[in-house]
């Protein structure tokens, strides 16, 4: 989906470029168009922030209970992604929503990106939890 929304800010670009086969339109109905296709990118961001919000919950979820990062640290991404499905499903029902809501919502979110991305080029994962949950995969599937 993130790539069809990006693909149909191509669509647009192209659109307003007014050359080749777009030359032939009327101003008023290539307007029209770049509005309607502008509208339904909106609406695939939407859908993209629901999609992450709901997937990165589950992964920082899952890393909290794995403890192979700190907790504080996949606390804060629970909440982070919890924020952006929150967005997402707000800018479906409310698409006239404050601008200022998305600074609110996404200031957090970029913050613990730049955090976690640090932290794992710096110091990565704890590598002796890493370990252990290997080895007790690796019995319980001897065991069966």
């Amino acid at each position: 989906m993130g790539i069809a929304t990006i693909l149909t800010s191509i669509v647009v670009t192209e659109l307003l470029s007014g050359e080749g086969r777009m030359a032939t339109l009327p101003s008023q109905q290539r307007d029209a168009l770049v509005g309607a296709i502008l509208g339904a990118r909106t609406t695939g961001m939407d859908l993209v922030l629901v999609l992450i919000g709901v997937g990165g919950t589950i992964f920082c979820l899952l890393l909290f209970t794995s403890r192979l990062l700190p907790r504080w640290l996949s606390a804060w991404g629970v909440v982070t992604y919890l924020s952006m499905l929150a967005l997402g499903l707000l800018s479906l029902v409310w698409q006239d929503h404050p601008h200022s809501l998305e600074a609110i919502f996404y200031g957090p979110g970029a913050l613990f990106e730049l955090t976690i991305g640090g932290w794992l080029l710096t110091k990565g994962v704890d590598k002796e939890k890493w370990r252990a949950l290997a080895d007790a995969r690796v019995g319980s599937a001897d065991a069966s």
